[in-house]
């Protein structure tokens, strides 16, 4: 689930974001994606760099490593040790 005013930009990232397990994990808490966070995942999964401005407390740390968890997903689990 994604704020409802940033339904465009999840669109992009859309699919794979809302099969995650962290999507579920927010949702159970009352929490949803930040459109700075759906924007970086898109643009890097889109090979692009990427700089993130925004306050503290709004998921900057989550948005640099959020490609990688997608990334993590979609080769499923193998029985190996992942690191980032």
């Amino acid at each position: 689930m994604v704020q409802p005013l940033h339904d465009d930009e999840y669109r992009h990232a859309g699919a794979r974001l809302q099969s995650h397990p962290l999507t579920g994990w927010l949702a159970d808490r009352g929490w949803s994606w930040f459109a700075h966070q759906v924007a970086a995942a898109d643009a890097a999964l889109g090979g692009r760099d990427v700089i993130v401005f925004a306050p503290t407390g709004a998921g900057k740390t989550l948005a640099g490593f959020l490609p990688s968890f997608l990334d993590i997903a979609a080769r499923g689990a193998d029985g190996r040790l992942h690191t980032l």
